[in-house]
């Protein structure tokens, strides 16, 4: 393209937001006298349509669709060229001006916004309300968010288009400061007139003219609006209903009128930042980013509101296995709403409450990885840290009908069950159940656990259904009868995934169980080995909280700190010395950091002893450590050697409460399916006989017809993606 040339450029869309590809646009020369059109041709690359060497000067712009109402508008293209956007929608919407870009939209009828005044304090607030109920209007739901902007809605209960009478009189109470029909609803994006439009006139056209088209078309001239000479606001005379639309596109029709756009009142969306947990141990806690959960926190947060970014306090997770270590930080506390972080706790194995005795720490972990709470340097963070926890430990061992009794209970279906010391029902039974373990390993579910698991899916949560999570198990093996329980059609199987030692490329976990077709329904991140510790990229285990009498503890907060002068290096060596500024403080068991959490080259040891004042005998060091890296030592009540299976069924399941946080009207097949269509499809080249993707009719890559990847009998549907799911179950109707 020559430096004279130059380009027209016109993006179109549809008025719900999605580019349009396939719209006919032409250009007409005024000047020329020819009704020869020319055609823009679509370029991807620029994302709209294009058409060079376009002469300076005055043309008519057409977009013709047969599925939508025509565009048509005068342009000038320029020395710089023109870059424009065309908004279409179906025949007979309603439309409104931004500039002179004519943008159809859905009508709500009946629905009227209102912006409240600065401070209207309650008692305006509740007279608002009041008075909305007197005129038959009900509130309409809006996103947190929303709500801070001090924005509400209302709509009429015989869901009419408003005469105005509603709206005139909401308008009228003290503290507020517009009111009018609502012609944008998405999510935290709202927008409704006000009874005003901004319109901008010819250069040197007459106030007198000004002031006579405007009467004309039932408005009243409130005074210039600068910067622009012949921009004037307006106030419509009648109420601020969709008429207002009309006589703003009926003045705009004039040949002095630039254009005529409404005054609206609409909200600000923050781009808010990924949530980022400050927890300590957070940034070696790599599967949570892998598995989305920064994104979905942002979600949670934005639509959910502030005080459920990292899930709902309704919601109640109940994690079945050993039991958990409620003395563990990580457990003790309030969630959001105030209420106490473990909604319940009880021993099935002795028919008490609680989890005082408990056969190691496998359910603590589990628990942590799920939802341990969060809070400003403490320890490790699970999926959904603000939703309550139902502690429960299995029997051990125990019939069937003793673990139906405990899930049923769990899941708040226990009324009725007569077994001397069986615990009083929940006052609110789980939403989500996940366990990672297996029974009845090598046979077939029993019809006891498909009754128990039918009633869960169909009564529970209200009859919209419990989530049922179980790991899919480590023995590299099939599923469907090692893990009966996880292979059921009404529960969710989760597998695992890890990442290559390029700590980027994400790869089947070989323990990993697998499953025939559809067995498996989603992976998720976890270990590289059964026995790995935290050592990325040769090793990526799984931090979480574990019970406080467990070896190997990580420092969950910071209490004691030094600075490293000198470190040597041995795997092997039972004790290594390290020089250090000071060893103030520090005593023979103390779980260390040695470099911020989360950075290249740090790890966890321990104190072995503390042989002067300059030096700590720790346990092995894989790596020597340069001068000035910090040693951290504090409580410890985290570990760095957790995964298989067990962590990644928790994962999912704190993913799937996020889903709940943002649409808890969801069935558990609706979440179910949300995870599944969501799920990234990873490794996708691989070639092996069980592993491979095929497509929806089980054809392979390189089978003819095939035509994408759609299951994996080792990743299930994908890797679960939290963020991604949020965003789905956000657009479902």
């Amino acid at each position: 393209m020559s430096e004279r040339e130059t380009l027209v450029r016109v993006a179109v869309y549809h008025h719900s937001g999605d580019a349009l590809e396939d719209v006919a646009v032409t250009l007409t020369d005024l000047a020329s006298g020819t009704t020869a059109d020319r055609a823009l041709v679509f370029d991807p690359g620029r994302g709209g349509y294009v058409a060079r060497g376009v002469p300076a000067g005055g043309y008519v712009l057409a977009v013709r669709s047969p599925r939508y109402d025509p565009d048509r508008r005068a342009v000038t293209v320029d020395e710089a060229g023109l870059d424009t956007i065309v908004v279409l929608g179906e025949p007979k919407l309603p439309f409104l001006f931004r500039g002179q870009v004519r943008v159809p939209f859905e009508p709500h009828p009946g629905m009227v916004g209102v912006a409240l005044a600065p401070g209207p304090g309650k008692p305006v607030l509740q007279g608002l309300l009041d008075e909305a109920g007197r005129l038959g209007l009900t509130s309409v739901a809006v996103d947190e968010w929303v709500r801070r902007e001090g924005i509400l809605l209302f709509r009429s209960t015989d869901g009419k288009r408003d005469d105005g009478t509603l709206i005139t009189r909401l308008r009228s109470l003290d503290g507020v400061a517009a009111a009018g029909a609502v012609v944008r609803l998405d999510g935290d994006a709202v927008s409704f007139l006000t009874g005003e439009v901004i319109a901008k006139f010819a250069e040197k056209t007459p106030v007198s003219v000004v002031t006579d088209l405007v009467e004309s078309h039932g408005f009243a001239l409130v005074g210039p609006v600068p910067p622009a000479e012949g921009t004037f606001l307006l106030r419509f005379r009648q109420p601020a209903t969709y008429a207002l639309l009309e006589a703003a596109a009926g003045l705009a029709e004039h040949d002095e009128v630039v254009w005529a756009e409404p005054n609206l009142v609409s909200t600000a969306v923050d781009d808010q930042q990924q949530q980022q947990p400050a927890d300590f141990l957070y940034p070696a806690q790599w599967h949570l980013p892998a598995a989305g959960c920064p994104g979905a926190w942002q979600l949670t947060a934005t639509h959910a509101g502030c005080d459920q970014q990292y899930g709902s306090p309704d919601l109640h997770i109940a994690v079945i296995d050993t039991g958990v270590d409620l003395g563990n930080a990580d457990f003790i506390g309030a969630v959001s709403d105030g209420t106490s972080k473990v909604a319940g706790a009880f021993d099935f194995q002795n028919l008490i409450p609680g989890n005082d005795d408990r056969p190691g720490g496998h359910g603590t972990c589990c628990a942590g990885v799920c939802t341990a709470m969060t809070a400003a340097g403490e320890g490790c963070v699970g999926a959904a840290p603000n939703c309550r926890l139902i502690a429960v430990r299995r029997p051990s061992p125990g019939t069937e009908l003793a673990y139906g009794d405990m899930y049923l209970w769990a899941g708040g279906l226990g009324a009725g069950i007569t077994t001397t010391g069986f615990p009083a029902a929940l006052p609110h039974g789980a939403d989500i159940i996940t366990s990672s373990f297996g029974y009845s390993a090598g046979l077939p579910i029993s019809g006891r656990m498909k009754d128990v698991f039918d009633a869960l899916t169909t009564s529970g949560r209200d009859g919209d259904g419990v989530l049922l999570f179980f790991s899919a198990g480590n023995n590299g093996r099939d599923l469907t009868l090692l893990r009966p329980w996880a292979a059921y059609t009404r529960t969710l199987a989760v597998a695992a995934s890890t990442l290559r030692d390029d700590g980027v490329t994400e790869v089947r976990a070989a323990y990993s169980n697998h499953g025939g077709a559809g067995v498996v329904d989603v992976c998720a991140p976890s270990s590289s080995t059964l026995t790995a510790d935290y050592d990325p990229p040769a090793e990526h285990a799984i931090l979480t909280a574990t019970d406080l009498t467990s070896a190997d503890l990580l420092p969950d907060v910071p209490s004691q700190g030094a600075t490293v002068t000198a470190t040597a290096a041995d795997a092997a060596a039972a004790a290594v010395s390290i020089s250090v500024d000071s060893s103030a403080g520090f005593t023979a068991g103390d779980a260390l950091v040695i470099g911020a959490p989360g950075t290249g080259g740090m790890e966890f040891t321990a104190v072995t002893a503390v042989p002067d004042a300059t030096h700590l005998s720790v346990g092995r060091l894989r790596r020597g450590h340069s001068a000035g890296t910090a040693v951290l030592a504090g409580p410890a009540t985290a570990r760095s050697d957790f995964g298989g299976t067990s962590s990644a069924a928790p994962l999912a399941a704190g993913i799937a409460a996020l889903v709940l946080t943002v649409r808890p009207d969801l069935t558990w097949a609706q979440v179910r399916d949300v995870l599944r269509e969501s799920a990234v499809h990873i490794d996708e080249g691989n070639t092996d006989a069980i592993g491979r993707w095929r497509d929806e009719n089980g054809r392979a890559a390189t089978d003819p017809g095939f035509t994408g990847a759609f299951y994996s009998r080792w990743y299930g549907f994908g890797r679960i993606d939290a963020a991604a799911a949020v965003t789905a179950a956000l657009a479902l109707p």
